[in-house]
This record gives C-alpha cells, structure tokens and sequence, in this order.
C-alpha cells in the first residue's frame, strides 16, 4: 500500500511539472513574437466576446432546444457514472439513470420521443428557473433512450460529465445540473479555439471569425458534444498547420493531435480524412522520414482508437429512424455509385450548399437568424482577403488541391453516412444533412481560400481587426437578441 501511494504521489508530482513546462513553453513561443503583446491584447477581445455570449446563451436557450441536446445530456450522465457503454433493449439504447432526467426533458420538449417536430415555444426564463426546484433523487431510476447517442465515443462528454458531477457533489438540483453541464463545456469548447486561434500561422483574424459564428456559440452553449467536435478539429488544423511554418514537432504535439483526432473521429468518423493534413508538411520539411512516421503514428492511432470504440460500441449502432434498411442502402450504392453521386449533387444543390445552416439555422432547425446574420460573414471574407499577400508557389497548388480533396473526401463521407443510416432506400436527396455537420472543416477551407484568393493588400491590419471584430461583436449580439426573443425568454 506504501509502494501505490508512494507512485501515486511521484505520478501526481511528474504530471504537474509537465503542466507548468507546457504553459510555460507555449507562453515563451507567444512573447517570442515581437507584436505579441498587441496580438494578445486583440485576441483577449474575441475572448472575452465568445465568453460573453455563451454564457448568456447558457442561460436565455430554453433546456434541451439544441438538437438532440437531451439525448446527449443523458449519454453525459451516464459517463459521468463511469459506465461508457450504452445498454441495449430491443432496437433501442439507452441507460438507467434518474427519473428527474427524463421528467426535465420532458417538461421543456413536452415528448419523449427522440425524434418530433418540435415547434418553438415561448419559455420565459422565469418559467424556466423555477424547475430550480427539482431535485435529482438519484435513487429513483428507469430506462432512459438515448439511441442517437449511446455509440458516441467518451471523450466529447468529458466537460459535461465534468460539470454534472459537480452538481452531483454538491447535491444540486437536476436543472443546475444541466446548466453546469453547459457550462464546462461551453468553457472547455472556448478555451481550445482561443488556444487554435494563436496557433494558426495566417488569417487568424478571420479563423476567430469563423470559431464564433452564431451556430457554433449555440452549440458551445449547449450540452452536446459537437462543442468539442468543432473546437477539436479546429485545433488539429491550426496544429498542422503551424508545425508547417515551424517545421518542429514535439511529444506533446503528437499527443494533443491524437487526442484532437481522437476525439473527432469516436464521434463522427467522417472527418478522418481530415488527419491526412499532416502528410502535407513533407512539402515544407527537410525531415520528411520523421513527418511520415510522426504523421503515420497520428494516423495509425487515431484509427486504431476510433476502431476499437466501434468495436465495443457496435451494438449500440442502431438507425434511429423507422424503416432504414441499411444493407438495402448500401446495395443500391453499390449497384448504381453514379446514380448515387447524382443524388449528393442534387442534394447539395436543393439545399444551397447548407450555407445558412452553417451560419445559424437554431432550435430544432426551427427558426433563422435575421438576413444580415448571414452577410455578415461574407463581409469578414472580403476584409481578410484584402489583407493576406502570398506567393502562388508550387507548394502551395499542392496545398490547395490536398485541402479542397480533403474538403470533398469529408463530405461525401458525411453524406455516405446519412444516405446509409438515415435515408430510405431509393431516396432522391439525401435525408439529415445539417450544415453544422461542415463546421469541423471550415478552418481548412478558409486557410486554402485565403492561399488560393490573397494577393494584395488593400487596407492596414488595423482596418481588418477592428472590423472583424466589429462585425463579431455585432454577428454575437444578433444571435443573443434572436434567441432571446423567439423564445420569449424576459417575458412574463
């Protein structure tokens, strides 16, 4: 017993050394910079933006009105107990956890269907402060669904499972609970995008842009793992691509970018051509047999990982809607594949390239942002543009026809994987397809926008970062004022 503590105390010591040098380290490289200090200063003002406006959408979005936020606030729960496999009844999955869980759902849904129409409804935060009340009773337990999340790897839902077991220790009431389950993830989802942001090595004022568009605070605002899935991928990106302009990468890079990928591809496997990124550093390097093993390493276990977690998830891999034939599905893929890839044109083209929904489409996809939410970003492009000067060299042909090839590889996987699970057989379009589900890429398609279409400068870097962060500012608080008044959440 003496030996165990004796290495548990060195493990706990080793650890918190290798903290203190990783800050250290990464706060060294920022004052290395000779504009850091004005840099910083900037930075610190998106910051405190996002911080602003998710906590505010933490508390002004009605519980469970992000998509499938319930489903996911009871795969949390369920982590947070420290079971991660999903129990499987039939054709469905799903848990025991406590009765409040399902009964609070319920109370703001009004169904404990997965999947409904769910209208928007007016929910005065007063209405909603009172469920305050309720509390967690966590002996009282029944089988709770949550199929569209049981087979959802474990490390997204650690900031949830976090914050819903300090409510637990505090005995707090199951609505407090929900919130501080938002909250450590909206706080975890920021503090990685801000870490992104420094890391990238070109366009950052319009990376901070696109990390705070109105759809992602609202999903960083909420319980869902898509927090994590965006802030993650946005990290892997700014990694790879700031090791290109460096040429150095160290242990803790490999790590934090398997555990980037990692955790991207345990929940939507159809980003996993977005880790053949790292290859394109052999265009920059002279150390191309390093980046091949480092890179190969990154791949090899991210896939290994995300292979495993399928694995021991698989029978909690059940179609959510009624009437999937999947094998059905995969046949007629099969059989006709150019048919099949006029079915993803046409569902591009039905839907405009999802473009509003990437924006922001909220709810339940149940109500728009304003017109102007929806220029605005175009606007920021324009004036990101008119700043970045790049040479059109050979590497960087390369680079742009590696991103776009790595752009279209994650897009037709993410329709390959609705067409299959959640389109009936013999469908024209393609059922399911959000806009939202392209936010993981965005970071790649901007950089290879800004190498592909950056040629002169056309105003000061004052100009764009003032702007941007005007134009930020203003995208944030239409979202915050939207929300607040589909909702009717200030009214009586």
């Amino acid at each position: 017993m003496a030996s165990h503590g004796a290495l548990a105390c060195f493990a706990r010591s080793y650890l918190r050394r290798q903290a203190i040098h990783f800050i250290y380290l990464h706060l060294s490289r920022m004052l290395a910079d000779p504009q850091s200090e004005r840099q910083t200063h900037y930075f610190r003002w998106w910051a405190a933006l996002g911080l602003i406006t998710v906590l505010l959408l933490v508390f002004i979005t009605p519980p469970f009105q992000v998509p499938d936020e319930a489903q996911h606030f009871f795969r949390a729960y369920e982590i947070s107990e420290g079971n991660l496999i999903a129990e499987v009844r039939g054709q469905t999955a799903g848990a025991r956890l406590p009765s409040s869980l399902q009964e609070l759902s319920h109370h703001f849904l009004g169904s404990r269907k997965l999947h409904t129409n769910r209208p928007v409804t007016p929910t005065p935060l007063s209405d909603t402060l009172a469920q305050l009340a309720r509390p967690l009773d966590a002996g009282r337990r029944e089988f709770v669904v949550f199929t569209g999340a049981a087979a959802y790897g474990p490390l997204a839902y650690i900031p949830q499972a976090l914050g819903i077991k300090l409510a637990v220790l505090a005995d707090a009431s199951v609505l407090t609970m929900f919130y501080l389950s938002r909250i450590v993830n909206g706080m975890c989802a920021l503090a990685l995008l801000a870490y992104a942001v420094w890391l990238m090595p070109r366009g950052r004022e319009l990376i901070a842009f696109a990390a705070l568009l109105p759809m992602g605070l609202y999903l960083y605002a909420s319980a869902s793992p898509d927090a994590m899935v965006i802030s993650f991928a946005f990290m892997y990106t700014a990694l790879i691509l700031n090791r290109m302009t460096t040429d150095t990468w160290s242990h803790r890079d490999t790590v934090l970018a398997v555990v980037s990928a990692a955790t991207l591809c345990m929940i939507k496997p159809v980003y996993l051509p977005l880790l053949l990124l790292g290859f394109v550093q052999l265009l920059y390097t002279r150390r191309r047999l390093f980046t091949v093993i480092t890179q190969g390493g990154i791949l090899l276990a991210t896939c290994a990982v995300t292979l495993l977690w399928g694995i021991c998830a698989a029978s909690a891999i059940i179609p959510v809607p009624e009437g999937i034939n999947v094998s059905g599905q995969i046949d007629q893929v099969l059989r006709e594949p150019f048919q099949y890839m006029l079915t993803i044109a046409r569902s591009l083209l039905w839907r405009g390239f999802y473009y509003k929904q990437l924006i922001g489409t909220l709810g339940w996809l149940t109500f728009e942002l304003p017109v102007i939410a929806y220029w605005l970003p175009a606007v920021a492009a324009v004036l990101a543009l008119g700043r970045e000067k790049l040479k059109f060299s050979r590497q960087a042909v390369i680079f742009l026809a590696i991103s776009l090839s790595i752009i279209a590889a994650c897009t037709l996987l993410i329709f390959t994987a609705l067409y299959v699970s959640w389109t009936p057989v013999g469908n024209v379009i393609v059922e399911g397809i959000q806009g939202r589900y392209f936010l993981p890429v965005l970071p790649l398609g901007l950089v290879a926008g800004l190498l592909a279409f950056g040629r002169r400068i056309w105003w000061s870097r004052t100009v764009v970062q003032v702007g941007m962060l005007g134009l930020g500012a203003l995208e944030a608080g239409i979202l915050v004022h939207t929300v607040a008044t589909t909702y009717s959440v200030f009214g009586s």
